[in-house]
């Protein structure tokens, strides 16, 4: 569930109603929310879109990874680990595996269609 007035906040609601608030420390919310393969984990990652995010925030993209194993009430849900990045906005992020995580990010402003080859990419092995 998305709930955006001057900000944006997002939850997970269960069937009993009662909601998680998925962390984000930036006024436009999440920017996407991904499971793992076998549904064990999840992550949440959101960024500030440009190179003056200083002026505003304290990091530039950040990823909060929580545990959610066969959780059938939004309380089940265990926080596992927070990354904050300074250098680069996350573009997208993806399970490769039950532990491996890949990322497409750049660094300044967003790069145009034109500019593909501006991503970087990076493989994360997480010890879960």
């Amino acid at each position: 569930m998305n709930h955006c007035d001057e900000t944006c906040q997002a939850y997970l609601v269960d069937s009993s109603g009662s909601r998680l608030l998925l962390p984000s420390d930036y006024d436009t919310g999440i920017d996407g929310l991904v499971f793992s393969p076998d549904c064990g984990h999840f992550m949440v990652f959101a960024s500030y879109d440009g190179p003056d995010y200083s002026r505003y925030y304290d990091s530039r993209a950040q990823i909060f990874g929580f545990r959610s194993g066969n959780a059938k009430s939004s309380n089940a849900i265990q926080p596992l680990f927070k990354i904050y990045f300074r250098d680069f906005t996350i573009a997208d992020l993806i399970w490769e595996s039950s532990s491996g995580l890949a990322l497409k990010v750049y660094e300044g402003r967003r790069p145009s269609a034109s500019e593909e080859n501006s991503y970087r990419y990076f493989r994360v092995d997480l010890d879960l």
